[in-house]
């Protein structure tokens, strides 16, 4: 009894990770879109700041921060641009709806999530690779 309770507490366990990893997933996307809104509504460069150290972004207008879950590995490509900080990266998305541009795959058990920001249209957009 006690080794079937600990196999569904395991695979439990293991649902919730999945499930928070693709939660971040949706709101990394959702968060590249609001910057690219945000720059055009505005008419000024947004900036996402990727910070791979403390395993964060930051959309830099509102200071809105969404964390990289545990057990998510990434290696990132991203265009540098003079403003960036020291060891973190920046997204920008300008007024007229380019950016930059990004892409950023994320390994999860064994499966590959690419987040990807088009550096001509500024579209951002997760795919199961």
């Amino acid at each position: 009894m006690a080794l079937a309770t600990l196999a569904v507490a395991q695979i439990g366990r293991g649902t919730v990770e999945t499930a928070k990893v693709r939660s971040f997933l949706i709101e990394a996307e959702a968060m590249m879109r609001q910057a690219r809104t945000l720059a055009i509504e505005s008419q000024s460069d947004q900036d996402v700041i990727f910070d791979p150290e403390g395993r964060s972004f930051v959309l830099d207008a509102s200071g809105l921060v969404l964390d990289i879950p545990a057990g998510v590995s990434l290696d990132g490509m991203l265009a540098r641009v003079p403003e960036s900080r020291e060891h973190k990266f920046v997204i920008r998305f300008f007024s007229t709806g380019g950016s930059t541009g990004a892409m950023l795959p994320f390994f999860f058990r064994g499966q590959r999530y690419d987040l990807r920001v088009n550096w001509l249209t500024g579209h951002a957009d997760v795919r199961r690779v």
